[in-house]
């Protein structure tokens, strides 16, 4: 089984060591020449993914396609490289267009009736803050009280590009799911450490 990874980063050097331990061949591909999975990687091609053309003979080899990476041109140009191949593509666009965005998952969680954190204002403080899109803990912050929130929230953050809402203390969880459009799996629950000192 050769299984191309698009994307070098934490996800693609997660994927990649879980391939080899499977007994599976990785092709990693990345338009970084020192991606942190390429010592994973049986074969390491440097290319940008968004070029297409030039990225489909590589592509074309693997039994499975895999994108480990969030950068949307990328992903959408996989998902036009998808349409025209054979070649199996683990990634639903629409999917991603919910999961990679907070303000579209708080309204499908408020639509099914998943409990969530109360937006802000109609919580008190601590609130969180972060961009709607992203993953990870980059750009979060957290707004303790009225006065910080008076020097700050107000002049720096676009409700349209940020979520603020309730800060509730506790562990942080991933849940990890695969499947194809319209059957989908929960495979894992992961709890999230994070060292405090990394930025």
């Amino acid at each position: 089984m050769l299984l191309a990874i698009v994307g070098g980063g934490l996800q693609g050097t997660e994927v990649a060591y879980l391939a080899k331990k499977a007994g599976w061949e990785v092709m990693l591909l990345d338009k970084v020449p020192d991606a942190p999975a390429k010592g994973l990687a049986d074969t390491f091609i440097q290319i940008d993914i968004c070029q297409i053309k030039r990225a489909s003979a590589h592509l074309e080899q693997a039994d499975l396609v895999l994108p480990a990476l969030e950068n949307y041109n990328a992903l959408a140009a996989l998902h036009r490289w998808k349409k025209l191949s054979t070649i199996p593509v683990c990634f639903d666009l629409k999917a991603y267009s919910v999961t990679s965005s907070k303000h579209k998952s708080n309204a499908l969680f408020s639509r099914l009736n998943i409990p969530r954190p109360l937006d802000w204002p109609e919580c008190g403080f601590p609130v969180v803050v972060k961009p709607s899109s992203g993953s990870g803990s980059q750009g979060v912050h957290i707004i303790s009280s009225k006065g910080q929130r008076a020097k700050s929230f107000d002049t720096q953050y676009s409700k349209d590009h940020w979520v603020a809402e309730e800060y509730i203390h506790g562990p942080s969880y991933s849940l990890e799911i695969v499947g194809n459009p319209g059957r989908y799996k929960t495979l894992q629950v992961t709890e999230l450490l994070m060292d405090e000192d990394y930025s």
